[in-house]
Order: structure tokens, then sequence, then C-alpha cells
């Protein structure tokens, strides 16, 4: 019974943005964490396969990125006792355009609820061809916090909501061929 009151509770609301261009997928993520009970000392999070962690921000005194495990490791500051954002950047490489690629939310382990945002966006030389999700809902592309888009250049293209299954988009990415005009007299 006293292990139960010590118990963590915390609840994961996040916002995953995946820029494609030529030959890079480029993530960014931002978990916001809401703590109901107890202190979030450490997080676990899944990184979807293929992706490399490039950077991570916010209350965070270490991190650690296991690539064999795809597993990110990140001790907490201690002084946080209340809600916090952590933001992790990931990268992955991309074969020749045109090229299918999944796409994948990040998670984060023993959470008590998990719900979210999947954004795909494309720079000026990419564009997507056709894609399929699994388990994720079509939402307004207004619903997602465009501040995570640091490419002036990229244009957002869909958003999704998943809940604590996750899911997955499946994406066919093309390159945009040249444009050319001839006005003539």
């Amino acid at each position: 019974e006293i292990s139960a009151l010590r118990r963590r509770i915390f609840f994961v609301e996040a916002s995953n943005l995946y820029l494609l261009g030529p030959g890079v997928v480029d993530g960014s993520h931002r978990l916001h964490i809401r703590t109901s009970q107890g202190q979030v000392r450490e997080l676990n999070v899944l990184v979807p396969p293929g992706l490399t962690v490039s950077a991570v921000s916010g209350p965070i005194e270490a991190w650690q990125f296991d690539a064999d495990s795809s597993r990110l490791k990140l001790e907490i500051e201690s002084a946080v006792a209340q809600d916090f954002d952590a933001t992790i950047e990931t990268q992955r490489g991309l074969d020749p355009l045109p090229t299918d690629v999944s796409l994948a939310p990040l998670k984060v382990e023993h959470a008590d609820g998990e719900i979210g945002l999947l954004a795909m966006a494309f720079g000026p030389e990419a564009q997507p061809e056709k894609s399929d999700s699994e388990q994720l809902s079509l939402v307004n592309l207004g619903d997602f916090d465009a501040s995570l888009i640091s490419n002036k250049q990229a244009v957002l293209h869909r958003v999704y909501r998943y809940g604590t299954a996750g899911g997955e988009v499946s994406v066919r990415v093309a390159p945009v061929d040249s444009e050319v005009r001839v006005v003539s007299q």
C-alpha cells in the first residue's frame, strides 16, 4: 500500500514533426510531461528504428541514446517537480528520390497515458506522392504547433493524431520537378 502511494503517475502529450527532403528526414519532437503524482526523475523513450538522436533540450541533466536498442534514456533535473517539456532532435538518411519511408512517433515507456500529433512537412525539393496511415486520425493542420518547424521554406503537409497504441505513416516521397515557363510574343 505504501508503494502505491509513492508511485509516480505521469501523462505525455507529444508533438512529432518530420521534415522530409532529398537524402534526409529531420525529426523534431516535443514531449510535454504532465506529472499527476510523484516526481519524474527519468524517462525512457522508444525511438523508431532508423532514427538517430542528435540533440536533447529541456530540464535534462544527462541523456544517452543506444542505437542498437533504439532507446533514449533521459535523466531529469531534480528540481523539476511539475510539468515540463523535453525537445528531441532526430535524423535519418533517405534513399534517392523517389523512395518510400515509414514514420512513427517517439513513445515514452511506463507513461500512464500518451496522446500526440505526428506531422509531415516538406522542403522545396521534395513532395509527397502518396501516404497511408495505420491507427492514426487525420486532423487539421492548424492543430499542430508550427513553432517546431525551424525551416522557413518547409510546408506542413499532413497532421495525424494518435493514442496510446501509437501508429505509423507510410509515405512515398518524390522529387519536385523543375518548372519551365515560356513567355513569347
